[in-house]
């Protein structure tokens, strides 16, 4: 695209490529080429900004599905230690029992529930007040929330990192509605209860809660490829199609594990995993 000067007068030119050759348009003269030019220099200029911000959410999407990948890394290590520390190892991406090992391993108390309006019921949440004196190195309030943890409702409100992961979920899904909000949070609990069973040991119980936070992510990434699936670009689309592949990857995965434990009688060793790395503080649940 070019502007051209003959005498007193401006032309506008556009070229573009016909069957192997670039063959030169005639745009106008005078006033209305210098309006064709400024009218295709504003419209490059607007396919320049929405090819970045395609680029910045793409970008943006494969940190998040990067940051699910860490997640859903990070719990399999996690119980593979568990496993491996319960007498188990892992033979052609399939975990056995080794011979000759032992399968009594301690267990912790029976799980609480799941539900932090339930627990806060139970054991009630400690003042404000108390939580930032606390975090400003009060000992007397220090001393206070520390024999408030040891009710063991008080350590399932703060310290059940699954719950704090539902809850988040909830939280991104809902959108602060509060009928969907309370919905979610009592079928997550309902379906967490149904997966592990009325006998089912501590292990049953984590891995169910992997199958209730893994269904979560599912529904999630579907819903978001759903509620813009017409507007989405090949790229775009092959990412959101990749993430719910991911998704439900993760949520098979998690099934065939909870059949596994239950089929193979596995040891109690939620004592073994559920630690909850520091955060400086006590969160807000």
């Amino acid at each position: 695209m070019a502007i051209e000067r003959r005498g007193n007068r401006v032309y506008y030119y556009t070229y573009r490529r016909k069957r192997g050759r670039v063959v030169k348009e005639y745009g106008g003269y005078g006033r209305t080429a210098i309006l064709s030019a400024q009218l295709d220099a504003a419209n490059r200029e607007i396919r320049k900004q929405g090819q970045l911000s395609r680029k910045t959410d793409r970008d943006l999407d494969q940190f998040e599905l990067q940051q699910d990948r860490d997640w859903f890394e990070r719990i399999d290590r996690i119980v593979a230690v568990a496993l491996e520390l319960s007498g188990w190892h892992s033979v052609q991406r399939q975990w056995r029992k080794k011979r000759g090992s032992s399968m009594n391993v301690s267990t912790a108390n029976p799980p609480l529930s799941w539900n932090s309006d339930e627990l806060i019921a139970a054991v009630g949440k400690p003042s404000k007040e108390s939580l930032e004196q606390a975090k400003a190195g009060d000992s007397v309030a220090k001393a206070s929330i520390k024999e408030y943890l040891a009710h063991p409702a008080a350590r399932a409100l703060y310290g059940d990192i699954g719950r704090h992961t539902l809850n988040a979920w909830v939280k991104l899904i809902a959108r602060e509605d509060p009928a969907i909000s309370g919905g979610l949070i009592r079928f997550a609990c309902d379906l967490r209860a149904a997966l592990t069973g009325p006998n089912g040991g501590v292990l049953e119980q984590l891995v169910a809660e992997r199958v209730v936070l893994s269904w979560l992510f599912v529904h999630w990434a579907e819903s978001r490829f759903a509620g813009s699936a017409s507007e989405l670009n090949r790229s775009e689309c092959t990412f959101q199609l990749k993430r719910m592949e991911l998704a439900d990857r993760k949520l098979m995965n998690a099934c065939r594990t909870l059949a596994k434990v239950r089929r193979m009688k596995l040891p109690e060793v939620l004592a073994l995993v559920n630690v909850a790395p520091s955060t400086g503080g006590v969160a807000d649940g």
